[in-house]
């Protein structure tokens, strides 16, 4: 019998019964289901869901409670609940129906979540979230005597919890309660990682803005928030091996951004906080910024495997870690494809210190396979007097697409007092001989975009020497496939021609006469030499771009 000779209460009730991703497909079977006013309104609420939820964020007091309800269709039967040494058994249970405010349809529609704060309590629940500094995200109208949880809804989510994150051991017991009391005490960290675990389609977590909800008397915040609750879930799924939720298997992206707050508490996120993140299956890019290392404050570490992780792309900005931290996220990434450093303390110190050096030695050693982008925007790594950047690891470095070289922090460490003789910076023969070695132990036959930094500015002898030494480097075949060279954040002496007149000595009239053989080149091989701000590097280098973790969060930090 085929389903057009099915009873339409049959039907109907069939399609009531499909999961959400079946819906289009059972409807466009045939005109007759088409027409069936179950599938007319299912497929109108899958529009309204898909408008509503699928970028959320916690900026209204009712999105966060109503996706939760959503999540509640499929429950355990409370006659049916095991013993804690049968709770493995919880996942092959009949399933009797959640409460009537569940709404599969919601939390299927759920893409992205940006959160922007945190309500800690069930009073904040009905107050506005501050001010998210953004005016698209307007706040809902509010509800009187509004109800976060219904009790029933509270023992669904206890069950739901039981189900995803129990395994009858004391730190299971540990890790469920805790989620518990958060959510019947009104802290909405617990629902939002609940949400984020359990979202099936979900591939975007982007924090931003102040998270703290509870300070010491050291000042330091200890972020009660879902990055910290989200990573003690993945912590627990990981080392009880237990079966990975839907919601941590569709991540595809974690933006976490943690500023102190306007009353100047630190806001404080461990790399501990961040490694169980790495165990999520598709996880590609993770954004990291203003994270840290506290003396005296430690998370429980999560040990894991080398080549473990899938992450391709991690971008650090303004973070304050040690370099065995960095290489405690770095080390269980399998194919590591863009790593940037942006404004960052390692060690405490900037990014010029023999520690770093080591760092990014045995990065680009273990990753050399598959490394496409390597920024470091920072003071100098490649060539200081006291420390040679090691770039013979780079010889083994096949894929690199892009990389950032920095020229800073070349002048001479002087003493107490003060030396006559010229800083490295003034002395071509110098820059000969150091600074501009780098192109000759490249071989970057992948490489498509090449990008130079300096805030020291340099002299019209040492810029010469420059110009020359990538015109050699390129013409000699080392950089075949180079599309473009960005030279723009080379500090050189531009001359103010809009305050009148032209050029002084030692001054150069644009960025162009500044490197003529290199522009030549450009024009004569093929590959552009960015000289005005007006230029995006992405018109001639789109295939790279788009792949770094920069352009995946531009959508939500600019």
């Amino acid at each position: 019998m085929s389903l057009l000779g099915l009873p339409v209460e049959l039907l109907d009730h069939i399609a009531f019964s499909l999961h959400p991703s079946s819906h289009l497909d059972f409807a466009l079977a045939c005109r007759l289901l088409a027409n069936l006013e179950t599938i007319k309104h299912q497929l109108a609420h899958h529009r309204e869901c898909f408008d509503r939820y699928r970028h959320t964020t916690d900026v209204g007091t009712a999105t966060i409670p109503a996706l939760l309800r959503a999540l509640l269709t499929d429950v355990p039967d409370t006659s049916l609940a095991p013993h804690a040494d049968e709770v493995h058994e919880t996942r092959s249970l009949r399933l009797s129906p959640g409460p009537a405010s569940a709404d599969p349809i919601a939390a299927w529609h759920v893409r992205s979540m940006i959160v922007f704060g945190a309500r800690s309590t069930r009073k904040a629940w009905q107050q506005r979230i501050w001010d998210v500094r953004s005016p698209v995200y307007a706040p809902e109208p509010m509800e009187e005597k509004q109800e976060v949880l219904t009790g029933q809804e509270v023992e669904s989510v206890q069950l739901l919890a039981q189900r995803w994150f129990g395994d009858g051991s004391l730190r299971s017991m540990t890790v469920v309660d805790e989620l518990m009391e958060d959510i019947r005490n009104g802290r909405d960290e617990a629902m939002k990682a609940l949400l984020v675990a359990m979202c099936p389609r979900i591939r975007v977590l982007s924090t931003s803005g102040n998270l703290c909800t509870s300070y010491r008397d050291n000042r330091i915040g200890i972020m009660r928030h879902p990055i910290r609750t989200i990573s003690k879930l993945a912590h627990m799924v990981h080392v009880a091996r237990l079966p990975i939720p839907p919601g941590f298997q569709s991540l595809r992206q974690i933006s976490i951004s943690v500023p102190g707050n306007p009353a100047g508490h630190l806001c404080w996120v461990s790399p501990a906080s961040v490694k169980p993140l790495l165990s999520l299956p598709k996880l590609e890019h993770l954004y990291l910024a203003h994270i840290g290392s506290v003396d005296g404050v430690r998370d429980e570490i999560l040990e894991l495997e080398p080549q473990s992780a899938n992450v391709s792309s991690v971008y650090f900005r303004q973070t304050a870690l040690s370099s065995a931290d960095v290489w405690d996220l770095l080390r269980p990434i399998r194919a590591l494809r863009s790593l940037t450093f942006e404004e960052c303390l390692i060690d405490n110190v900037e990014l010029d210190s023999t520690a770093i050096i080591s760092l990014v030695s045995r990065v680009v050693a273990s990753h050399s396979e598959h490394l496409e982008s390597l920024t470091f925007p920072e003071r100098n790594i490649q060539y200081r007097q006291d420390v040679r950047f090691p770039l013979d690891q780079f010889s083994s470095v096949r894929n690199l697409k892009h990389i950032t070289i920095n020229i800073e922090d070349l002048r001479a460490k002087e003493n107490s007092r003060r030396s006559s003789r010229l800083s490295p910076l003034d002395d071509p023969s110098y820059a000969d001989q150091s600074l501009f070695a780098w192109p000759e132990a490249l071989e970057m036959h992948s490489l498509t975009s090449l990008e130079l930094l300096g805030a020291t500015v340099l002299s019209p002898a040492v810029t010469a020497s420059l110009d020359a030494t990538l015109a050699h480097a390129i013409e000699s075949g080392r950089m075949p496939k180079l599309r473009c060279v960005d030279p723009r954040k080379v500090q050189l002496p531009i001359s103010r021609t809009n305050l009148g007149g032209g050029p002084t000595a030692g001054e150069f009239s644009s960025r162009r006469e500044a490197f003529p053989l290199l522009c030549e080149l450009g024009t004569k091989r093929g590959f552009a030499v960015l000289t005005s701000w007006e230029e995006d590097v992405r018109d001639f280098v789109p295939d790279l771009l788009p792949k770094t973790i920069q352009a995946n969060i531009a959508e939500y930090f600019g």
